[in-house]
């Protein structure tokens, strides 16, 4: 699973949001200053932010059995999502 933290202020969030799509790939977009739960993970964008030490927006995390393995965060050309997400 992929989790995108982005948030309303975030002025890049929507070319990642938008490269992403471009290639297909599958995320589920947390806003970070919603109040509102994320049901697969049962917890807050906000609290997620807190536990995993999201300081940066936009953030692409690899979630595994509800534990983040890994991180980029940014914005990076097509190639770079590829690798990451292999």
């Amino acid at each position: 699973m992929n989790l995108l933290f982005t948030g309303k202020y975030c002025k890049s969030c929507p070319t990642v949001k938008h490269r992403l799509n471009t290639m297909g790939v599958q995320f589920i977009e947390v806003d970070v200053e919603d109040e509102t739960v994320v049901p697969e993970m049962n917890q807050t964008g906000r609290a997620l932010q807190m536990q995993w030490r999201i300081m940066g927006l936009p953030t692409l995390v690899k979630v595994q059995s509800g534990t983040p393995i890994d991180r980029l965060t940014g914005v990076y050309p097509e190639g770079s999502y590829r690798k990451f997400l292999k």
